[in-house]
């Protein structure tokens, strides 16, 4: 993960013209409970957290957040590459898959919360746990 590159390496990069929307596995998890169990659901519904970033910007607020808790890291920074240098992807991958909530917002009435809230909420408690 970027993080562990963070504390172990000097420079760490990460691609700045591919937008997605993060999502943290503990609240994709309190999420899916109400599909599953308590309201019919039809059709595709998107589970992640609100908003969109760049695949950089996503890892800098992780090494931002790193560093408000404490963490020793070997950088502060994140930067930018190109989607078209990465070499290792063999598939080609759509730039912007940010998706829409609203569908499950109005099936269960709950807003998910900020990307960059979970971000910040995954740091806490991974090093909290001391990992």
């Amino acid at each position: 993960m970027l993080l562990d590159r963070a504390m172990n390496e000097e420079q760490i990069e990460a691609v700045e013209d591919k937008y997605s929307a993060p999502t943290y596995s503990v609240d994709f998890a309190e999420w899916i409970e109400p599909l599953l169990f308590e309201f019919p659901v039809n059709g595709i519904v998107h589970l992640c957290n609100a908003g969109g970033c760049s695949w950089r910007e996503y890892g800098q607020l992780a090494v931002d957040a790193a560093l408000e808790a404490g963490v020793n890291l070997r950088t502060s920074k994140v930067r930018p590459i190109s989607l078209k240098s990465m070499t290792s992807f063999v598939a080609r991958r759509p730039v912007y898959t940010v998706m829409n909530q609203q569908k499950y917002r109005d099936i269960t009435g709950v807003s998910p919360r900020a990307w960059k809230e979970a971000v910040r909420a995954y740091v806490r408690a991974r090093f909290s746990r001391g990992k």
